[in-house]
């Protein structure tokens, strides 16, 4: 017999090893017929109820988004979407989440769906400063306390200041309108920017022989075919003019300062001549007064005056001050309901005895 002749062999139906499968033609064994399993009926999963649509257009609220500060924005109607100003988003983990719609305030006019959850109701700065000191005040550890501490940090890089500032105000303006004048006023506000996207588009169709390959960043314009995966309103890019007013974070006593400048606050306060004979009063009259140099140097502004409680939160942000100066602290601190500066004293004492042990 020819050792060469090739014989066809079936393909192995599991990960067998050849030798395996030859021997297996040799002395075929019995087939064993496997019972075929019926697959187990699933019940229909429960359908979840939808989350409650406790908002309304024309509400305010506090947003942040990745890459910048908290900002305030309204709830409206999404123009592609056939104007919906809420929808529920189905996740394979979290079940349904219930979405809304806002535009933010502001030269720029950008607009985002977000989750209710991440909405906090905007009724003025001074307002949100109190709701987040009182939510890290209420935390029960101090994980949460860092964790609230974080989510609601108030910081607004220098290059976007004017906007944030121009933000605040026309938020401000229009929390003191009702809800109908709101919708009413920003009704003929997107008119007017729907209407002059429509003539940029038109203007761009006639003078479509000019480059525009140079642009880094695209700008969208309201399309008719809402079958599109484009949004429908254009962000428009403004040129903001030099403004004389101060951005809000320092009017209300909250300096934004670079980690040197802070640095340099903390050398001077751990140099000072006084050394360990300086009080606690004098040390915040002496940062106060090194802050405002600081920020007139860099904001050409006069601050009038900086919150106690961002030097307690400076404190504990370098607490090599806390540790030299300790005997700040030595005294008994007189409990007082609801105060913020209280809460912090406390906290800086903790600080202080726990380093003892």
């Amino acid at each position: 017999m020819d050792e060469n002749l090739n014989v066809e062999e079936p393909p192995p139906t599991n990960r067998r090893s050849v030798r395996s499968c030859r021997l297996s033609i040799v002395k075929p064994k019995p087939s064993i017929e496997k019972k075929i399993e019926e697959p187990i009926p699933v019940e229909d999963e429960i359908e979840q109820e939808d989350p409650p649509d406790i908002y309304q257009i024309g509400d305010i609220f506090w947003v942040r988004v990745a890459g910048n500060p908290w900002w305030p924005a309204l709830i409206y109607g999404s123009y592609y979407e056939d104007n919906i100003h809420t929808k529920i988003l189905k996740t394979n983990h979290r079940g349904k989440k219930r979405s809304y719609f806002l535009y933010f305030f502001g030269p720029t006019f950008e607009y985002i769906w977000t989750a209710a959850n991440l909405l906090v109701p905007y009724s003025g700065l001074d307002e949100f400063i109190r709701h987040a000191e009182t939510s890290v005040q209420n935390a029960t550890t101090k994980g949460e306390q860092e964790a609230l501490a974080n989510r609601f940090e108030l910081k607004v890089a220098a290059n976007k200041r004017a906007q944030w500032d121009k933000a605040i105000e026309e938020a401000d303006q229009a929390f003191k309108l009702t809800r109908e004048d709101r919708i009413k006023n920003f009704d003929e506000i997107l008119k007017k920017i729907l209407s002059k996207a429509e003539k940029n588009k038109s203007n761009k169709r006639r003078h479509s022989s000019v480059a525009t390959t140079g642009q880094t960043r695209k700008t969208l314009s309201p399309s008719a075919d809402k079958t599109s995966n484009r949004s429908s309103v254009k962000r428009q890019k403004t040129k903001l003019m030099p403004t004389s007013s101060p951005p809000t974070l320092l009017h209300v006593g909250l300096p934004t300062l670079t980690k040197r400048e802070e640095k340099r606050l903390v050398t001077d306060l751990l140099n000072h001549s006084k050394n360990e004979e300086l009080t606690l009063n004098e040390a915040l009259s002496f940062t106060c007064q090194l802050v405002t140099n600081i920020v007139k140097e860099n904001s050409h502004y006069d601050m009038s005056c900086v919150q106690i409680e961002w030097f307690y939160d400076f404190l504990q942000k370098y607490p090599d001050i806390i540790f030299k100066y300790s005997h700040w602290f030595n005294e008994d601190i007189k409990p007082i309901e609801d105060d913020p500066i209280y809460f912090k004293q406390c906290q800086i004492k903790s600080l202080i005895e726990n380093s003892k042990n």
